[in-house]
Order: C-alpha cells, then sequence, then structure tokens
C-alpha cells in the first residue's frame, strides 16, 4: 500500500511540473539592457539570466542600440514571446541612490515592474537583494505562462504587428578600460613669472570602474607651449617649461552625465630660460630639472558615451624651486605654488 500510495504522489508531483517545465522549454526570453550598462544593471542583468536559465528558458542577450526586430519568431530555436528590460534609474528620482528598474513585457504587456534601490550596501546583502529581484521577476513570468498556456506555443499570424523592442548585439559588455585625453593648459606663478600655455596628453588605465566610484592612473604630459617673459633693469629672459607627470584619479558617479574628481601626480619639471642681457650684461641660457608633484579637483562631463570634456585646476609644487637671476635680481619663481588649470577632451577607447 505504501508502495502504491508513494507512486501515485510522486506521478502527480510530476504531472504538476511537467507542464511548467515545457512552456519555459519552449521559449526564449530576451533580456534588454543599455549599451555601457552601469555595474549595477549588469549585476543585475547577470542574475537575472542565471535565474531564467535555472527554471528552464532560453535566455537571449541584447543592447539598445537600435529598433530592429519584433518580439516574435527568433530565426532558429526557440520562439521570443517574453522580453525582461534592466536599465538604470535616473538618480534624480530615487536621492541619488544606485538604483535599476527590472521590467517584463508578455506579448507586448507589462506584466512586471519593479524598481530595485541598493543604497550604500554592499557584498551579500546587495547580493541577495539583487536576488530577489531577479526571482519575482522570473516567478511572475512563470505564473503568467502557467495561466496562459497556449502562449507557449503562439501563433505568429496573430502577433500584435506593433509590438516592437530596440535590440542590438551586445557588443560591449564592460566599460573602456583605456582613455586618451587632449587639453590645452595655463599654468601661472604668484612670484613674477607669467602665464604659459602649453598643450597636454594623456593616457589612462581604469582599473577600477563601478557605477559609484572610479579609480584610474594615468601619464600626462605637457610640452611645446608658449614663453613667459621675466624683466629686470640688467635685462630680459624668455622662460619655458615642460611637464612630464604620472597621476592617480579618484572619481565619483562615472555612470552619471557630471561627475568629479580629484587628481594626484608626481614627476619631473623642465624649465628652460634665454637670456637677453642690457649692456654691459651679456645674456645666458639655461635650463633645470626638478621633482614635482601636483594636487588639484576637476569634472568630468560626459558628451557621448565616450566622448567626455574635462576641466581641472592644479597647484604644482618644484624642488629644487626654480628662479629666474637677471644680474642680481631675482625676476621670478615658480613652483611654490604654481597653479595649472586644463581644459580639453578625454575618449574612451
Amino acid at each position: 500500500m505504501c508502495v502504491r500510495l508513494r507512486l501515485a504522489i510522486g506521478t502527480a508531483f510530476v504531472a504538476f511540473l511537467a507542464p511548467q517545465a515545457s512552456f519555459a522549454a519552449a521559449l526564449r526570453v530576451r533580456l534588454l539592457r543599455p549599451s555601457h550598462a552601469s555595474a549595477l544593471v549588469r549585476e543585475l542583468t547577470a542574475r537575472t539570466a542565471g535565474e531564467l536559465v535555472a527554471t528552464g528558458f532560453s535566455v537571449e542577450l541584447q543592447d539598445l542600440q537600435s529598433i530592429d526586430g519584433l518580439i516574435g519568431e527568433a530565426p532558429e530555436g526557440a520562439p521570443v514571446v517574453a522580453a525582461i528590460l534592466i536599465d538604470a534609474v535616473d538618480e534624480g528620482s530615487l536621492r541619488g541612490s544606485p538604483s535599476a528598474l527590472i521590467e517584463t513585457t508578455l506579448r507586448g504587456r507589462v506584466i512586471y515592474h519593479a524598481t530595485v534601490g541598493v543604497g550604500q550596501i554592499g557584498g551579500e546583502e546587495r547580493g541577495r537583494v539583487l536576488s530577489a529581484a531577479a526571482v519575482r521577476a522570473v516567478s511572475t513570468l512563470q505564473a503568467a505562462l502557467t495561466d496562459r498556456p497556449a502562449l507557449a506555443t503562439p501563433n505568429i499570424a496573430t502577433t500584435p504587428p506593433h509590438v516592437a523592442v530596440p535590440i542590438a548585439a551586445d557588443k560591449t559588455p564592460g566599460r573602456p578600460r583605456f582613455g586618451l585625453g587632449v587639453a590645452g593648459s595655463m599654468s601661472q606663478s604668484l612670484a613674477g613669472i607669467g602665464p604659459i600655455f602649453a598643450p597636454v596628453v594623456r593616457l589612462s588605465y581604469h582599473f577600477t570602474s563601478l557605477a559609484t566610484s572610479l579609480v584610474a592612473v594615468g601619464l600626462r604630459l605637457s610640452a611645446l607651449g608658449t614663453q613667459a617673459t621675466a624683466t629686470a633693469l640688467a635685462g630680459s629672459a624668455q622662460v619655458g617649461q615642460d611637464l612630464a607627470m604620472a597621476d592617480l584619479l579618484l572619481g565619483w558617479r562615472p555612470s552619471k552625465r557630471l561627475h568629479p574628481m580629484v587628481v594626484g601626480g608626481f614627476g619631473l619639471y623642465h624649465m628652460t630660460i634665454d637670456g637677453r642681457g642690457a649692456s654691459p650684461y651679456v645674456g645666458r641660457t639655461d635650463s633645470l630639472w626638478a621633482a614635482a608633484a601636483s594636487v588639484g579637483a576637476g569634472l568630468s562631463v560626459a558628451v557621448t558615451p565616450r566622448l567626455s570634456a574635462v576641466l581641472e585646476i592644479q597647484t604644482l609644487w618644484v624642488w629644487p624651486e626654480p628662479a629666474v637671476m637677471i644680474g642680481t635680481v631675482n625676476a621670478g619663481r615658480t613652483g611654490r605654488p604654481c597653479f595649472v588649470n586644463s581644459l580639453g577632451l578625454m575618449v574612451s577607447l
């Protein structure tokens, strides 16, 4: 009797699960996310895809760069009858809290819509919040398919022709790591040497890039600039300078349109002096190499997903302190400190 009872219970259990499994196996779910998605959106997308696969669905990942195709029969394999959109939520709607939107569409009808916010939490707690959101979205889809089993084998001829979703191949799995910046700079000493204008080139590498923070290192070169003039009764001098620095950049909210940053660096400073003496003095040419350090702040404005305008204001300190001597007169000094302002463009590679 016990054997028959167990057999009956097992048969009923299989009979109950088999239709749901067949619905999932017959369906392909399209996961939609924007290109250059934030870390939060990428993590939520990965957890949702894992939950779909574990449930038995076939998953197709697409981005949102163009409108191409309908939610209908895929070129091969299972038909696509459901789409799950995952996108970032504008910071103003939730007071700057990192948040994402997850929305499930079944046959052109939204059946699930939720906003997932992680605030300042991280680690395992953050993972549990995102996993719970993915489970709810997939469970809602399963329940809708169970209520309407005809959706498991859709009639493509009756698919609403107006149901379109933006799709394209997912070719940008993460944020670009390298950046190339070109800018113009103006350096101004507080001790007698006028402004010097020069081009600046910076190559940077982003080794940490999250939705809320950015850490990058860079190499900065400033050379071939204009010359400032220092004068005294004994003559005058044309002063030029070059700069080569290794920088560390710390940024906040790099996934937003505007994000601030701080910059610090160490490197080499090179000053050139071309003197012209007033009789009976004779001018001479000289140069100086010195150690340099800089610290400052900046603001980056995203123009496109890969192009940003960057403004930086830094103070430059030089050891030993360069000075321009004309006769016995100190005509000017620089580097204690010198202000260096730059404005340019940064391209993500």
